[in-house]
């Protein structure tokens, strides 16, 4: 009975090796619900070196968001881990837009998709608690945690190591190479990889795993690799949406980079006599050309995280040049309101060597996992899966790339225990589930590019704001408020909702306003030509004087 108990316990799923590939948010949260299940054998590999990636300053220098939709999985990873990220985050009610105009004033610009437990912004730099009671008020996010992504990392690392010490081992320094199929006499999924010494000199090994989980971003080298394996299976499918209003694809590309900016930022220079206070989002634009530069300001006091992402044309000097000078005076040209504040000359060279990012790419893969089995045995010979932004590709500024990484690591951990951690049954159904979302969130992305700004940079101001206004107000005014629903970015902060019913919400609002355009358009049109002809024109009948 005992040896029976043993042969069980060793043939248990719960003991097969499991590599995650990508040692980000995603890759980290699923070995953390991983590990809780019972997996005992859990590696993670991370492209970036050991001082790199857990150094204090992020060369990246951007900062995440995480609404309802993470803020759920961190809190199904761990209670106190989730309360750690908030006390390390900035708490926005996504209602604190500053935006600061050419000339330096500033203009206040309250979300009305944020009414319920706000935190306003005041021009004394205070920070104030208020509560306006709505019926919709379920329509509405309650709040965002902005938190610098390297800090994210580290606490999650952290918890990771310090609650499951003896089950997951984190490798660092090591980038993927290749995927190699398992074999009858190896029946695990071999994964090799680089690991670098010294300047040119690279040490090569091999990881054998029974399942091969892909979260290394957007990038992804196993999406890659699986794309060349099956190119058939794996690919890239592009939504075909129109353009949104006011947008030429033919006039430019936007493209934009990410630049760290010094802790002791005074925005105060930029708004003249009005006081920005530190947690907010600065919105500069040049008064003569389409560069924008969205500064985000966040939350600790002493070492306060500073970054901005400059967006511009695709022909602009600043996306071009290599020159850590020129770049500066561009920066002083773009942005007059901020000269000699912003720019110090470290960050400067790193701006000018950063790589530009197309901001107009969004994609998603026809599936997220494979297998490989005997022809004749039919025996399982591994698997590989891939989930987060190894899936997709979003608009460079969408803030829910992030929230839907960590949610397809909830669904992941949903379908283990469904199918009773049975891989062949469990991959289909994750696959199935997100692909669905995946069209839905990259179809929203492409339709609406301003989601995180609503006055975004590359959507022009005047259709965004009248376009979030008119679904806003007949949402709440019109009594069949079933068939009119709220603007998209107060839909996709509900965690309650999928993604694809966000999408046929936004879609079918669209369409209710459409008609309702073109009934306008069509009553004008009729009015227009009545008051042309006077009326209803009388008949005119010809007497002849002749009876009969």
């Amino acid at each position: 009975m005992v040896w029976l108990l043993l042969a069980a316990a060793a043939a248990s799923p719960l003991r097969e090796p499991v590599l995650i590939v990508g040692g980000g948010p995603a890759g980290l949260s699923t070995a953390i619900l991983l590990a809780k299940r019972g997996y005992s054998d859990i590696t993670v590999v991370e492209k970036s070196p050991w001082r790199e990636y857990f150094a204090a300053s992020d060369p990246s220098s951007h900062t995440v968001s995480l609404t309802e939709r993470g803020q759920l999985v961190l809190r199904t990873l761990d209670w106190d881990l989730a309360e750690a990220v908030r006390a390390h985050s900035l708490i926005n009610a996504m209602s604190n837009v500053t935006h600061v105009g050419a000339d330096g004033l500033c203009e206040q610009i309250a979300e009305k998709a944020a009414m319920v437990d706000s935190v306003a912004l005041l021009s004394s730099g205070k920070l104030e608690k208020r509560h306006r009671g709505s019926s919709s008020s379920k329509e509405l996010p309650k709040e965002a945690w902005q938190i610098p992504r390297h800090t994210l990392v580290r606490l999650l690392s952290r918890h990771l190591m310090r609650s499951y010490p003896g089950q997951v081992r984190l490798l660092t320094g090591r980038e993927v190479v290749d995927v190699v199929p398992g074999t009858a006499s190896e029946p695990h999924v071999g994964v090799l990889m680089r690991q670098r010494r010294g300047r040119s000199v690279y040490r090569e090994s091999t990881c054998k795993a029974h399942l091969v989980i892909g979260a290394d971003g957007r990038k992804s080298q196993v999406s890659q690799v699986l794309a060349k394996l099956n190119p058939e299976r794996f690919s890239k499918i592009r939504p075909t949406l129109a353009r949104p209003a006011g947008r030429n694809p033919s006039e430019d590309t936007p493209v934009c980079k990410t630049i760290s900016l010094p802790a002791e930022l005074d925005l105060q220079t930029a708004a003249g006599p009005q006081r920005l206070a530190a947690d907010t989002f600065a919105t500069l634009q040049s008064p003569e050309e389409r560069v924008h530069a969205v500064i985000y300001a966040a939350p600790r006091a002493g070492a306060r995280h500073r970054s901005a992402v400059i967006v511009a044309p695709a022909e602009h000097r600043l996306m071009e040049e290599r020159d850590p000078r020129r770049v500066a005076d561009a920066l002083a040209d773009a942005f007059p309101q901020l000269r000699g504040v912003v720019w110090s000359a470290r960050e400067v060279v790193r701006y000018a060597r950063r790589r530009a990012v197309d901001v107009d790419g969004c994609h998603y893969m026809s599936h997220c996992w494979c297998s490989w089995r005997g022809k004749e045995s039919g025996d399982s010979r591994g698997y590989v899966a891939i989930l987060g932004e190894a899936t997709r590709g979003l608009h460079y500024l969408s803030t829910h790339g992030l929230d839907a990484a960590l949610e397809d690591v909830l669904y992941l951990d949903a379908v283990l225990q469904a199918s009773n951690h049975s891989l062949s049954r469990a991959l289909p159904a994750f696959s199935k589930a997100r692909v669905r979302q995946m069209r839905a969130l990259t179809s929203l992305a492409a339709m609406h590019p301003h989601l995180p700004f609503p006055l975004g940079p590359t959507q022009p101001s005047l259709v965004s704001a009248v376009d979030f206004a008119v679904r806003w107000h007949l949402s709440r005014w019109m009594p069949f408020s079933s068939l009119i629903h709220p603007p998209v970015p107060c839909l996709l902060a509900r965690a309650d909702l999928t993604y694809e019913q966000v999408w046929r919400r936004a879609c079918r609002t669209s369409g209710l306003l459409g008609f309702a355009a073109w009934m306008a358009e069509f009553s004008l049109a009729v009015g227009v030509l009545w008051l042309a002809t006077g009326g209803v024109p009388a008949v005119e009948v010809e007497w002849t004087g002749e009876r009969g």
